[in-house]
This record gives structure tokens, sequence and C-alpha cells, in this order.
């Protein structure tokens, strides 16, 4: 599992506009990384980060994978909560015929 999909998304995007606009870059330290992240994950950030910009990815490169990465977690979530609201709908009422049996019944 990646480190990324430890982050919740509101650290995520932040991270994403941290880099995009400039506010962060490489070497991607641990100081640096913490007023966007939260402390569990910062160090395992950190060391992913600068294992990918040593690998030969660039900051724009980076930016995109953690704005597809955001994109795909925006969509599988809107995708739970319909699941969970269709879980949720209260049961069908009986057929016309059933309810007149129970009415009779009284």
């Amino acid at each position: 599992m990646s480190v990324f999909s430890t982050i919740d998304r509101i650290a995520l995007i932040a991270l994403i506009n941290a880099l995009e606009r400039g506010r962060l870059c490489s070497p991607f330290s641990e100081v640096n990384l913490s007023p966007y992240l939260p402390n569990l994950v910062v160090k395992a950030v950190s060391l992913e980060l600068n294992n990918l910009v040593k690998n030969g990815m660039t900051q724009p490169q980076l930016v995109y994978l953690l704005r597809c990465i955001f994109e795909e977690r925006n969509q599988n979530s809107s995708s739970d909560k319909a699941i969970e609201l269709l879980q949720q709908q209260p049961r069908a009422l009986p057929a016309s015929g059933e309810r007149r049996e129970e009415c009779e019944r009284v």
C-alpha cells in the first residue's frame, strides 16, 4: 500500500497546493512537510517523495500523481456514499394485495 493512501483528503490537497505553488520543493524534509501533513505520516511521505525525485520524477509530475490520487479518492468516496445511501433506503412497502390482507386482519 502506498504511503499516499494513508493521507486524508484535506492533507493531500494541502500538499498538492504547496507543491504546485512552489512552497515545497525537493529535497523534502520532515520539517518542510509538517505544516501540511499529520505527524504520523510525515517521515514516510518525506522518504517516498525523495525516493520518487531520486528516481527521476519532477515537481510537476509529483503534483500530477498526487492530484490523480486525490481525484480517484474523491470518486471512490462518492461511490461509497451512494452505496451507503442505497443500503439505508427504507424497505419497500409490501405489494398492494399484501397490504389489504394486513388491513383485513385488523
